[in-house]
């Protein structure tokens, strides 16, 4: 998961194959298998909206990349960073 280790995400941890992190006033627990997310939070449950917003799940990734790939340099990045996202 690029986006928790990129720098622009603080609180998050990495403990076996899970990633542990604090989201407002929830712990979160998430991973990656493929192209899912699966994720648990405490102590109570948060909405799947909820984390589609943190990460910008909504957002048209195949239209931006497309938009910013303009040169070998951001190819090259594109390719080593798929999925990276830019959270809120």
């Amino acid at each position: 998961m690029h986006t928790l280790r990129c720098g622009q995400l603080f609180r998050w941890e990495k403990l076996g194959d899970w990633w542990y992190g604090v989201v407002k006033d929830k712990v979160v627990k998430i991973r990656q298998i493929a192209d899912k997310l699966m994720f648990q939070t405490f102590p109570e449950k948060m909405n799947v909206e909820f984390i589609e917003n943190y990460f910008r799940l909504d957002d048209n990734l195949p239209s931006i990349l497309s938009q910013i790939n303009k040169d070998k340099h951001m190819r090259m990045t594109i390719q080593r960073f798929h999925g990276l996202r830019i959270s809120r």
